[in-house]
């Protein structure tokens, strides 16, 4: 599973296509907030690049919606956004930076069996 870089047709058509990482400072990007890291930032092309004034966001799904609804560019894991590209109502930007691929497993119980779903 990887993250990709994603927002709207219109989003590009109002700020332009970013070309380079440096380019996203000119657009308005959206956060995933998470509880461990307060800094916000992104990793792409072995690059950390920190967000400021970004649009700050604690739940994937609305993080997803809000980027549907035009407000800005997000870092969103590929099996969140997949369909809504092949749809066309989102475009990814900026694949040609490459970052992580994630590996996420989930382990729940169910009566009398434990099972291990892997996404990859």
């Amino acid at each position: 599973m990887s993250l990709n870089l994603i927002t709207s047709p219109l989003h590009l058509n109002t700020y332009g296509q970013p070309t380079s990482v440096e380019d996203l400072h000119n657009h308005q990007l959206i956060a995933l907030k998470s509880a461990e890291d307060h800094r916000y930032h992104w990793r792409i092309s072995d690059k950390k690049m920190l967000l400021k004034n970004a649009l700050q966001i604690n739940n994937s799904f609305m993080l997803l919606e809000a980027v549907l609804c035009e407000l800005g560019i997000a870092n969103v894991y590929s099996f969140f956004s997949d369909s809504n590209v092949k749809r066309g109502d989102l475009v990814r930007v900026l694949t040609e930076y490459p970052q992580d691929i994630y590996h996420v497993s989930s382990f729940y119980l169910q009566p009398r069996q434990n099972t291990i779903i892997t996404i990859k």
